[in-house]
Order: C-alpha cells, then structure tokens, then sequence
C-alpha cells in the first residue's frame, strides 16, 4: 500500500512540535559590556557585539537586563604585544553574588582575528566546552595554524653501506651451513633522538642463489647516548632465486637487532643482527636469510 505524505495538519502539528522543543533549550544570556584596560571604548564595543551575535546564532535569546536573564556572559580583553587574550566567563545570577560555571580563555593574533576567537570562544562557552576543538571550517587562528605545520623538528639524514656473512635457509641448498655474502644500502632519517626511519636494499647471494628486497623500516634506540642498543622492523618487496627452486617475488619482512656507535658524529657505525624473508612459498618454504652486518653512516 503506497504512502500517503503527511496533511497539513499533521506537518504543522510537527512543525509546532520542533519548535517547542528547541525554545525548552534556548535560554537568556545578558551580555556584560567587556572590560579591558587601555583599550579604545569602539574595540570593546564592537567585542560585546560579536558575543551577542553568536549568542543569537546558537539559537538563545539576548537578555536586555540581567535581572532576567538565566546566564550572564563576562569579558575581558588583555592585549600582549600585538596579541589580544579574550577570556569569558557564564556565571549564574545570584542573590549577592554571581556563581561561575564555566570559563575559558582564547588568544587572537591580532584585531583581525578577534571575530572568529569571539564567535569560537562564545560558542564553546554557551556549550562548556574547550574552545580549541571547538572550530568550524575557516575559523583556524594564525597561532594553531604554525602550531599544525611548523616549526618542526628537522631530521638527520644520512645514507649507509653494510655487509657481511648470512646464512641462506629455505633455498634447496645441499647444505645450509655454507656462508652467503650480504650487501645493503640506503637512507636514513634520524626523526628523535630514539627514532629513525629507514629505506634500503638489502640483499645476500651465494653461488647463483640470492634472496633481496627493498625494504621501509623504523628503528627504536633504548636510549640517547653515543652508543645505544636498538630494535628496528621493516617491509617491503623482494625476490628469492637458487638452482633447486624456482623464482618467487612477493613481500618481504625484516628485523633487526644491534648497537649503534658515534651516535654524536656526522659519521657512525652499526653491528647487528638482521633478517629478511620473502613471504612467498618457492616449493621448499618461505626463502630467508639470517647474518651479522656491520654498517657506516655518513
């Protein structure tokens, strides 16, 4: 059976409904003229202004004397060298005196911003919320955009060459005890004194057989000092190869395990333990080696 829309009866009798709803949750708020010392008389005005607008635009209604007003809303405006702090306060009239509710403060960079850090900073009032995640599309301030994109701490960079013997399991090999050689190479970026991100190749071969891989890494330091243990794990994409198997590619994981010496220098040096699998079945297992690397960094 198709619907019918509703008659004009039953919209309005909505529509009545909604209304009477959202005026049970608006309430009176009588703005207080704002305070601030040495300040031109227009700039306060025009703050006062801007509070009551928002007060308006949050769907409450803008007391005309406070004696009948459910809240009272207080400002108060410090300039500190170019910047202006508005602090705002919604008190609860009292018998004797006002009882505070909810109080927060926002910086403007300037006289410019003092529209947007008003509207923000009434809105999160009203609400009694913080008013720093209280921002709406275009109402970033100047302070919290350098805080999202800068200054940021710069990373050391360096690139490292590390070799040494590895043990090859997985590859079809008469024996598993013969040394492979290992080579590896790449980036690294130093992020904090115990971090750093990695990107590199590294490989190990004996014979015609060799497994490699790409890798992207991040590597934990227990520590700060010039000489520190540390962990890293990596990902990536690689490939294995011997005369008993066939040729695989798929991801490749690594980790790693080590010391890092001269870490003060432009130049250091690293001894770890480090593996690397490819994640791909050759026909006698997932390929993997295993060995000792020793590294320099310039």
């Amino acid at each position: 059976m198709p619907l019918k829309p509703p008659s004009a009866r039953v919209a309005g009798l909505i529509a009545l409904v909604l209304a009477c709803a959202s005026a049970a949750h608006a309430a009176s708020y009588y703005v207080e003229p704002v305070q601030g010392e040495a300040m031109e008389p227009s700039l306060l005005s025009t703050v006062q202004q801007l509070i009551s607008d928002t007060v308006s635009e949050t769907g409450n209604q803008v007391a005309s004397d406070p004696a009948g007003a459910d809240f009272l809303l207080k400002a108060q405006l410090l300039k500190l060298g170019e910047s202006m702090i508005l602090t705002l306060s919604k008190d609860k009239p009292g018998p004797d005196n006002d009882q505070v509710l909810f109080m927060r403060k926002l910086k403007a960079a300037s006289v410019d911003e003092l529209d947007v850090v008003s509207s923000r900073l009434t809105r999160a009032v009203i609400k009694e919320q913080d008013p720093d995640g209280n921002a709406r599309i275009g109402e970033v301030t100047e302070r919290e955009q350098r805080r999202l994109v800068g200054p940021r701490v710069e990373s050391r960079s360096s690139n490292y060459l590390g070799f040494g013997p590895f043990v090859q399991e997985h590859m079809g090999l008469a024996s598993n005890d013969d040394i492979a050689y290992s080579l590896s190479f790449g980036h690294q970026w130093d992020t904090t004194s115990q971090a750093a991100i990695t990107l590199g190749y590294e490989a190990s071969f004996k014979d015609w057989s060799f497994i490699n891989g790409v890798q992207l890494g991040v590597c934990y330091y227990f520590d700060d000092e010039d000489t520190a243990p540390f962990v890293g794990l990596d990902m990536g994409y690689g490939a294995a190869r011997s005369d008993n198997t066939s040729t695989v590619f798929g991801f490749s994981g690594g980790a790693r395990a080590g010391f890092m010496f001269f870490r003060n220098s432009s130049t250091q040096l690293s001894l770890q333990l480090r593996y690397l699998g490819i994640l791909e079945d050759n026909g006698k297992g997932y390929p993997s080696s295993t060995g000792l690397v020793v590294s320099l960094y310039e």
